[in-house]
């Protein structure tokens, strides 16, 4: 009888060792499956700050180039403003001279 109840001690201890080995078996499995997460999460924060960085350039680029334009933009609109104020002198003087000629013309 002595010897069932060694025999109980060692088949509770083997349950208890499968049991434990279990739960270090699940552990172990958790940990790899957040440690796998945890580089997808690392992978996917990378692309993005990538894109954020190409999407800061992109704008850069952009407000560089709004700047240029509208550089341009004010010097189209100053030189527009002397050829129209050209434009109305020389338009000016051409009617002053027609009228002029026109009254030399009924003079004779």
């Amino acid at each position: 009888m002595a010897y069932n109840g060694g025999e109980q001690n060692v088949n509770r201890l083997i349950s208890a060792n499968a049991s434990f080995t279990r739960q270090r078996d699940d552990a172990r499995r958790t940990r790899q499956l957040a440690e796998e997460r945890l580089n997808l999460v690392k992978k996917d924060r990378e692309v993005e700050e990538k894109k954020i960085v190409s999407m800061e350039e992109k704008l850069k680029e952009h407000l560089e180039k709004m700047q240029r334009t509208k550089a341009e933009r004010e010097k189209l609109e100053c030189a527009n403003g002397e050829i129209t104020k050209n434009y109305n002198f020389q338009h000016s003087e051409l009617t002053s001279k027609k009228e002029k000629h026109d009254r030399a013309d009924d003079k004779r």
